[in-house]
């Protein structure tokens, strides 16, 4: 089984290091990943680091910051102050890349040629969506002649 998550974003708060009871760091913070297609805007996700990526990039990075993040899917659970068990899913994020915080089309085309099978899978997605979106565009065409008859 797969469970891959890329996001490639801007933070959307300063991230913060914390330290857990055995004195391992990790940081949470909230990634801004523009939408495409329909609804557009942008997706907020909850994401968790530890270790050196964490340290990295609380030491590197702010609010605004342009990065990538690679890792997995988790869905976790926990008791709030009201007793009360919460359940959230985030990105456990394994690998951080600190992109320029103006983006700039090269480093797609750069991660691209280091993970070609994702370009493929991007390149079907394109193509699936642009003849998903012709045939929409037809199905309203034809309603409109309906329509006038």
């Amino acid at each position: 089984m797969i469970n891959t998550v890329i996001l490639e974003g801007l933070l959307a708060q300063d991230p913060v290091l914390y330290r857990n009871m055995n004195g391992k760091c990790f940081t949470s913070f909230v990634m801004a990943c523009n939408r495409t297609g329909y609804g557009k805007g942008a997706d907020f996700i909850k994401i968790r680091a530890n270790g050196s990526v964490a340290e990295a990039l609380c030491e590197y990075k702010k609010k605004g910051g342009h990065i990538c993040v690679i890792g997995s899917l988790t869905h976790e659970s926990y008791e709030n102050y009201k007793k009360e068990t919460v359940y959230e899913t985030l990105v456990n994020a394994k690998l951080i890349e600190f992109w320029p915080d103006v983006p700039d089309a090269t480093f797609a085309d750069q991660f691209f040629d280091e993970y070609p099978e994702i370009k493929n899978l991007y390149k079907k997605f394109a193509s699936d969506y642009r003849k998903q979106k012709k045939a929409e565009k037809a199905a309203r065409e034809q309603e409109k002649e309906n329509e006038s008859c």
